[in-house]
């Protein structure tokens, strides 16, 4: 009996984990999925009509029935995450992957449909429900695109964190000139560093709303300059993923060619 159900948690890790992609059953219960999830984000959308829901019945049970395979989904994942060397420890494993990103965004795109269900009518449970999107990053485990994008990531964080952290060095820079250049010209728009900081933002990432900009000699010299740096600045972020998913998918073709060893 225990190497039965021994035998079904490990399929059902497989399944849910697509370890094996060339297994056709894989592939459809994970198309099902896919598709379940794009279905979900449209009737987010859809649900913005309030009174679509009342309207069309079915609606409100396809609702109840993409809870319940996402409940069951996420119940499954938590019982078969032991599968994994990672989390095999039967309690704090569990523990562990229920704690993980992807797994809150499964918690936290059903927990609000749970609340519901329970009576539990609070305020915020509408605008809970948009926690049905965080589901679409579930997706990235059924396209290599997306995997590409977090292997990216994942592989220049210290140089993402070192640019996003000169980009704010730069901002404050920027911010707390243009504050002592325009206070006294301006000082309810450049009532403090904080207000210059959001004329930083809007500049330097090209947006301009206008709605903020300096008027003396200095504060145009220093908007002026501060500009074209923002221009370098802002797209370091850019070349470095660009770089990080290039090399990605340099590595992915070389896989398993006899001379990929020597580049």
């Amino acid at each position: 009996m225990l190497k039965r159900i021994s035998s079904i948690k490990s399929r059902l890790h497989q399944l849910l984990d697509i370890s094996d992609p060339h297994d056709n059953f894989t592939k459809v219960v994970n198309g099902f999925l896919f598709g379940l999830i794009i279905v979900n984000a449209l009737m987010v959308i859809i649900e913005s009509a309030s009174e679509t829901l009342h309207t069309y019945r079915w609606l409100h049970n396809f609702e109840v029935f993409s809870m319940w395979v996402f409940t069951l989904e996420y119940a499954a994942r938590i019982w078969v995450c032991n599968e994994h060397p990672r989390y095999a420890k039967p309690v704090s494993g569990r523990l562990r992957y229920a704690f993980a990103p992807l797994s809150l965004v499964d918690l936290f795109s059903i927990l609000p449909f749970w609340l519901q269900m329970l009576g539990i009518n609070v305020s915020m449970l509408r605008m809970l429900r948009l926690f049905r999107l965080l589901k679409l990053g579930r997706l990235a485990r059924f396209s290599k695109a997306y995997q590409f994008i977090i292997g990216a990531v994942s592989s220049r964080k210290d140089e993402f964190l070192v640019s996003f952290f000169l980009m704010l060095v730069i901002l404050l820079v920027a911010s707390s000139l243009m504050y002592f250049a325009e206070h006294d010209a301006q000082p309810n728009l450049f009532s403090s560093i904080p207000a210059a900081f959001w004329w930083g933002v809007v500049t330097f990432s090209s947006v301009g709303y206008g709605d903020i900009y300096p008027i003396t000699a200095l504060g145009k010299i220093i908007g002026g300059l501060f500009a074209i740096v923002g221009i370098s600045v802002f797209a370091l972020p850019a070349a470095i993923f660009t770089a990080a998913v290039l090399d990605q998918i340099h590595a992915e073709r070389t896989k398993g060619r006899p001379d990929s060893d020597k580049e």
